[in-house]
């Protein structure tokens, strides 16, 4: 094993080159495995190169150095990994970034030197000049990484940051994410090429290309606006989960993560169609270990069960604390700059004519506009009281309106 690490630690240290990727193929001796070694962008097709290059090889380990590229060229890679059960590494000084980074997870075991970058983003295609990220490519990602076995939480994150941004792979979310990964380090011997193993993966030092605390603490925050818009619900709670702390100032009052998931639940299922878009990027200070982030941002937000479309925007503070190596918010609060709520659909009667019945029976659902909101939703409470029925309030139905228009005028008044 030492020699074979010796090996990549002197042949992984290699400039990426410019167009498509290098493949080279060193067979197996009486001390070596199969050595495969990629090197450079990939390109369309390369996936078709790289497994003439396996042709004959069940067994060995794929070095790994590459600035990423083609997507359907990492993902096939990484399948054909897979497939023959071998094992990768990103060598000393090297970088796997992209689609090499997803081939680089397919390896039976993962081998990582400490100041290697391995870095992830969303799947993008470009469009006059620019990248724009894909929901498509998205989705192939994550349903090939759900098939290598990885966590959803660990789809989320690697597939969570912008096209023009990379997560970089740290120690801490090798130890969190379950992340079978074992990292190479040099030993104190005064031979160059001998290496020797650590205990556990928290012997990971942070990579020279991961972020400072000032940065990932405006990471944190955006991630935190994103989010809604990339994921489904659930999804979306799992990820909140990772960047709340235990307990938290959350706009005025201290409460705990739970009872933020709990409110964050109750918001998405009154805004199902959420989106957060940021004016500028975020204004960060730090001092110590922890981070205020401020700034301005949009909101669309939309319900076709209720009828309703919020837009607007607000001014945010939010503040971040470092705790070994794990960013997470620890106060947040936000002020509202200006707001504006009219029905989505105004063709949609169903809302207008059970606020108008409610009025008529004197069950008070403030102004008759289309738009079912709070006050309708106790309007509609009042009115279950007083006629002793169990109809729903948070969201207007067919049958709440045969209900509400057959009842007596001022039934709520009486």
């Amino acid at each position: 094993m030492l020699a074979l690490l010796r090996h990549i630690f002197i042949l992984m240290g290699l400039p990426c080159a410019a167009a498509a990727a290098e493949i080279e193929t060193i067979r197996a001796t009486s001390d070596l495995p199969n050595l495969v070694f990629v090197t450079g962008e990939l390109a369309y097709g390369d996936d078709v190169r790289f497994r003439a290059a396996l042709n004959g090889i069940d067994r060995g380990i794929v070095g790994l150095h590459s600035p990423g590229g083609n997507l359907d060229a990492g993902i096939e890679i990484g399948k054909a990994i897979r497939f023959r059960g071998l094992d990768t590494a990103v060598g000393p000084g090297s970088v796997c970034f992209s689609a090499c980074a997803l081939a680089w997870l397919a390896g039976h075991q993962r081998y990582l030197a400490p100041d290697a970058y391995v870095g992830f983003h969303a799947a993008s295609i470009e469009k006059n000049g620019t990248l724009e990220e894909t929901g498509m490519g998205n989705a192939r990602v994550g349903a090939y990484l759900t098939n290598l076995g990885l966590s959803e939480q660990a789809v989320i994150e690697f597939t969570l940051p912008p096209p023009d941004q990379l997560k970089f792979l740290t120690g801490e979310m090798i130890t969190r994410l379950n992340l079978n990964v074992t990292i190479l380090t040099r030993s104190s011997r005064s031979d160059a090429g001998s290496t020797a193993m650590p205990q556990a993966p928290t012997a990971f030092a942070t990579p020279p290309g991961q972020p400072s605390l000032h940065e990932r603490a405006g990471q944190v925050v955006l991630a935190l606006f994103e989010a809604p818009k990339k994921s489904g619900k659930q999804d979306y709670l799992r990820f909140l989960t990772g960047i709340y702390a235990e307990t938290v100032d959350h706009f005025g009052k201290r409460k705990n993560r739970q009872e933020i998931l709990a409110e964050a639940d109750a918001y998405a299922n009154r805004w199902p169609d959420q989106t957060i878009t940021v004016k500028a990027a975020p204004l960060v200070t730090c001092s110590s270990n922890t981070c205020q982030v401020r700034g301005d941002a949009y909101f669309d937000a939309r319900s076709a069960a209720r009828n309703a479309h919020a837009t607007g925007s607000f001014r945010y503070e939010i503040f971040v604390r470092d705790s070994g190596g794990r960013v997470q918010i620890v106060s947040q609060t936000s002020e509202v700059l200006n707001r504006s709520t009219v029905p989505l659909d105004r063709t949609n009667s169903l809302v207008w004519d059970i606020q108008k019945a409610l009025a008529r029976a004197g069950c008070q659902p403030g102004p008759v506009d289309g738009i079912w909101g709070s006050a309708s939703a106790g309007a509609m409470r009042r009115f279950n009281a007083r006629t002793r029925q169990r109809l729903p309030a948070e969201v207007p139905t067919q049958h709440a309106r045969q209900a509400v228009v057959a009842a007596r005028p001022s039934v709520c008044s009486r």
